[in-house]
């Protein structure tokens, strides 16, 4: 259920909800012996909390959405017909 709050944030685009999310999954990291993401996951989540102070127009960005790439605003529903195969 963690893995699937930390997708819905990048999909909606919600910068809070990815930094709660990011702060959540974190834990599995050291339990699963990730050594590289246990490592760098704080030291992102302590520059991402700095960054309101050190760089404001960047957070306002973020906190706007601007931090992931949207094709489209629609969503696009692929629907499998199903086929059929006669073999003779």
């Amino acid at each position: 259920m963690v893995m699937l709050s930390f997708i819905k944030p990048v999909r909606a685009g919600d910068w809070q909800l990815h930094l709660l999310s990011l702060e959540l999954f974190s834990k599995y990291f050291f339990a699963h012996d990730k050594i590289n993401y246990a490592r760098m996951i704080p030291v992102y989540l302590a520059e991402i909390s700095a960054l309101k102070k050190t760089n404001p127009t960047i957070h306002q960005e973020f906190t706007n959405g601007n931090w992931v790439v949207i094709r489209t605003k629609m969503f696009h529903f692929v629907q499998w017909e199903a086929t059929q195969i006669s073999v003779s």
